[in-house]
């Protein structure tokens, strides 16, 4: 792009006046103004906001600096560059006599900025000198300048590099992703991401805390212990980060560590907090219409030490993290992670921090990514307020995430409702009410007041979590994120006038309890008998008095979102509560199919229902009752698959799911996508489809060009009429077998062996030894066969003079006829007839050809390119299976020739075992791919496929 002439104007100016603007006297508001201003206006930046964008969408935040009275620190970057309202970088300002490719307080302001916000790219400038910055890098104050700094530039060389910036910094550049480029192509040289950093160090500070108060406070128990340690560190967190915010004094946290007596100054601070802001953060006392008080944590002793050093290090220069641009998200995936541990006594009463039960059997804490969360707000509030008024929102909206955790998806449903009231009432400020609902801030920008904040949130979102901790969490969380953008002058002078506290308290919002089981569970046990942890572990839970104004005025909620807990982490008692309770369970029950089937009970109609899930819902041969249900009496929306994974380290296939609470009308198409990590494809499928198929699992990737091949291919029977499937022999497994086995014998293996010990023994067959038309087996595996393996499985019928095997690892077809009479393991399947007039020859060749495999990859199971695959009984034996009409010439002689052409395959298989030369090989090989070619005609032309039908197969193999 060709240089601006204002650009070149500025660089002229500067270089001619430099004298002038590189003395002490020349002020950084000064350079703000003359020079940066211009400078990014000359790079397509709209620093004016001269489209009148609402606040949240301004391409710049233009920040008045904030100085901290007898401290260098600054509250707030001096720019904020952004595309969408999505934060891109910062930019930090200097006076040009600051010596920027030196000062090392610069660099770590600017980094210290950027880093704690997670922006990759942050710029540090005084217009004669440009730096700039990686923040993936963690700042520490003993850093040079030149840490962490990626491009470097004098004013001099600002017209040869104008392409070089603005390739990189204009808006139009960012658009495009430039940003993103940047830093893939200068890799990730981040060694703590802020997230991870300050989940070290809240976890030292429960290891700290838990410490110190066991020691000085012998008669905690542990439960008693675990919320001291909990509520002290929100509280401590939550006025940081006022102070940062400019809501509370600088420095005041930090000034009650400077005398003897640390927690009892704290405990000042805190009645002081419980005052002004009404949080049940700080609740400290009996109040009318509130849920019980603390009356515990006030009374703690706690050391000085500890509390000196927590709070100490968090004020600058010491800390890395600058808590006014920290968004609440990310403090979100940090508690997220924190609570996956809990403080344990031990008899000496000795605090130990260990994981959780349900987080070592799952494997750790996942936080469900962004875009996964806005997707689901997006399509499920962002859909129900599509027609509704801001009065109509008020009245009627109810959100609830069943299982919320640290309030990730309540967190970002609320912004979402801020954003929209905002935006409501800004188009229409003269109608009656919406002018009291905003204030006019002092660059001429719109807010919501604080009490119009809190009226959104208590009326519209709601949250349960099993877990105290954790909706203490997301309380600490929403009221964090009611402050985003207020100050002590705009939050406490409307609300003095209202004679109100500054946050509401939402004991009557986020609630304690365990969202599967109601009340009636001790109708099933005999209660008399539960200890009071057996009673707090289950944590039974009413909705209906617990949400009563939301049951008795509204009948339910309109809105359902979250990401529910996978597995079963149930006891005995609870999964049989559960499975006489609920209508839709099998007995091999999964937590979140539980979640799914209540919190729909729990909704109005025509409400939306949105969840992250794993895709079993869709594909377990068990889940039978819940597709029904859900096909039959719900409206599916949308179904968003994920190729990649979702959650680091887990390997769950997962889904996006939104269903709207009423049934689908004949003609209603679901839309599907699929979902890669540079590119999706998305189609639309009639749910009555899906309906049709009467519970049996539906496959996601069976695209509409493919009905009329699988219309045809389903016309016939399924293979299990005709023959029968039945898993090999498991040999192992303690307590199972005759007699029953103990530990030594699973681990020793006696039954099987690399040699034939004595007459008992038979060829075993394990499923890597089977390929497509051949066997490996190379005499040395045997099984001593008989009742006393775990489960040999006599239905296999291993001494059938044949039968087709067929391997369960992988995630294609793959089988072969045994005339051996093999024993088979447990990781491969057996097949013989039911009716003795077909023939497994025709049936091996259908098995193994194209079409069945496509069929089997496309339609059955989508597991293609899984590591951990698996071919299910159930989906060989649903099969499509095309029976020949023996009085039909044409149909008959197909039956014949794939019976030959097996043969020949079977022969060519194993004799290509002895091809030892290239030549030998090739010939042999060709030969192969001949007759599997031939084979896979004729399975087209049993079937009927047309020549496009063909090309349809062949084409998405």
């Amino acid at each position: 792009m060709a240089i601006p002439e204002r650009f070149l104007e500025l660089v002229k100016r500067f270089k001619d006046n430099e004298k002038i603007y590189t003395s002490t006297s020349y002020k950084e508001a000064q350079l703000r103004q003359e020079f940066l201003n211009p400078f990014f206006e000359s790079l397509g930046w709209d620093l004016d906001n001269r489209q009148s964008l609402p606040e949240l969408y301004k391409e710049v935040i233009v920040e008045d600096s904030i100085s901290v009275a007898g401290s260098k620190h600054k509250k707030a970057p001096d720019y904020c560059f952004k595309i969408g309202g999505i934060r891109k970088f910062f930019v930090e300002a200097k006076k040009p006599s600051v010596n920027l490719e030196a000062s090392k307080d610069a660099a770590y302001q600017v980094r210290r900025y950027g880093w704690p916000a997670k922006l990759p790219i942050s710029i540090l400038t005084d217009f004669q000198e440009l730096a700039v910055y990686d923040c993936r890098v963690m700042p520490d104050k003993k850093d040079k300048a030149s840490k962490a700094r990626l491009k470097y530039f004098n004013f001099e060389r600002y017209v040869d590099s104008w392409n070089e910036i603005y390739d990189l910094f204009s808006k139009e550049a960012v658009l495009a992703g430039s940003l993103d480029q940047f830093i893939e192509e200068n890799g990730n040289r981040g060694a703590a991401t802020v997230d991870t950093a300050f989940l070290k160090e809240i976890e030292g500070w429960r290891e700290q805390l838990a410490t110190d108060l066991s020691i000085r406070n012998p008669d905690l128990n542990q439960r008693q212990l675990n919320f001291a340690v909990q509520m002290t560190i929100n509280r401590i967190v939550f006025l940081r980060i006022a102070e940062d915010r400019n809501i509370e004094p600088y420095e005041q946290l930090k000034n009650t560590t400077l005398t003897t007596g640390v927690y009892e100054n704290l405990c000042i601070l805190f009645r002081s907090a419980d005052y002004r802001y009404n949080s049940g953060l700080f609740h400290f006392k009996s109040e009318k219409d509130r849920d019980e008080h603390d009356e515990l944590t006030l009374s703690l002793e706690i050391g000085d030490e500890p509390l000196q050093r927590i709070i100490q290090n968090l004020y600058y220069p010491d800390s890395p993290y600058e808590f006014s641009v920290i968004p609440i998200e990310i403090l979100g995936q940090v508690y997220e992670q924190f609570l996956g541990k809990v403080i344990r006594l031990t008899d000496k009463h000795e605090a130990i921090i260990e994981d959780k039960p349900e987080v070592r059997k799952a494997g750790g804490v996942y936080y469900t990514p962004p875009f996964i969360v806005d997707y689901i707000i997006a399509n499920t509030i962002g859909k129900f307020l599509e027609d509704k008024t801001t009065r109509q929102a008020k009245l009627s909206l109810r959100i609830i995430d069943p299982s919320c955790g640290s309030g990730s998806f309540l967190i970002a449903a609320y912004q979402y409702l801020l954003n929209w009231y905002l935006q409501k009432y800004r188009e229409d400020p003269a109608k009656d009410g919406h002018k009291s609902k905003t204030y006019l801030g002092e660059k001429g920008e719109y807010f919501l007041t604080p009490e119009e904040k809190k009226d959104i949130l208590t009326k519209n979102i709601y949250g349960i979590d099993i877990d105290l901790q954790a909706v203490e969490t997301t309380k600490l969380s929403l009221c964090l994120k009611l402050l985003e953008d207020e100050s002590n002058e705009t939050l406490f002078k409307q609300l003095d006038f209202l004679h109100d506290r500054a946050l509401p308290d939402l004991g009557e919002n986020i609630r304690c309890g365990n969202s599967l089981i109601d009340e009636d569970y001790y109708d099933s046990v005999q209660m008399h008998l539960l200890n009071d942890e057996e009673i707090y572990r289950v944590n039974a839970f009413n909705w209906e008095d617990n949400f009563s104004k939301v049951f008795k005025k509204r009948g339910g909620f309109n809105i359902v979102i979250g990401n529910p807990p996978y597995g079963s982490f149930l006891s005995e008692s609870e999964a049989k509560y559960i499975n006489k309770a609920y209508l839709y369970q099998n007995y091999q029950l999964d937590s979140y199919l539980a979640f799914l089937e209540r919190s729909l009970q729990k909704m109005k109609p025509n409400g939306f229902w949105g969840m992250i899930i794993p895709n079993t819902w869709l594909l377990n041969l068990l889940s039978e009752r819940i597709r029904i249900y859900l096909f039959e009496e719900k409206k599916i929306l949308f179904v968003r698959h994920y190729l990649f994974s979702v959650f680091k380290k887990v390997t769950v296939n997962t889904e996006v799911v939104i269903l709207e609470n009423k049934r689908s009308t004949a003609d209603h198409l679901i839309s599907i996508s699929i979902v890669d990590k540079k590119k999706e494809i998305s189609y639309e499928i009639p749910q009555i489809n899906w309906i049709e198929r009467k519970g049996k699992p539906v496959n996601v990737f069976e695209h509409p060009k493919f009905s009329c091949i699988v219309k045809k291919m389903r016309s016939g029977t399924i293979l299990d009429k005709n023959f029968l499937v039945t898993q090999g022999a498991k040999p192992f497994q303690i307590g199972k077998g005759k007699p029953k086995q103990t530990r030594e014998v699973v681990n020793n293996k006696p039954f099987v062996s690399d040699t034939q010990e004595d007459s008992t023994f038979r060829p075993l067959l394990r499923g890597s030894l089977i390929q497509k038309y051949k066997i490996l087996w190379n005499k040395n595996y045997w099984i001593s066969f008989g009742n006393w393996l775990a489960e040999p499985r006599y239905s296999a019928k291993y001494d059938a003079l044949e039968k087709i095997v067929i391997r369960q690892t992988g995630d294609s077809l793959v089988a072969t006829l045994d005339t051996s009479q093999f024993i088979v393991r447990d990781n491969s399947y057996t097949i013989v007839p039911r009716d003795e007039n077909l023939s497994l020859r025709f049936l091996l060749g259908v098995i193994n050809s194209k079409l069945l495999n496509w069929f089997y990859q496309k339609i059955v199971n989508s597991e293609e390119g899984e590591a951990l695959a698996q071919v299910k009984r159930e989906h060989i034996a649903s099969l499509p299976l095309k029976i020949p009409r023996f009085d039909i010439l044409e149909e008959k002689a197909i039956y014949d020739n794939i019976i030959d052409l097996v043969d020949q395959m079977l022969l060519l298989c194993k004799g290509a075992e002895t091809a030892k030369t290239p030549s030998e090989k090739g010939v042999k090989s060709q030969r192969i791919k001949v007759a599997d070619k031939q084979i896979d005609r004729l399975v087209y032309g049993l079937y009927g496929l047309t020549d496009e039908e063909i090309a349809i197969v062949e084409e998405s193999l």
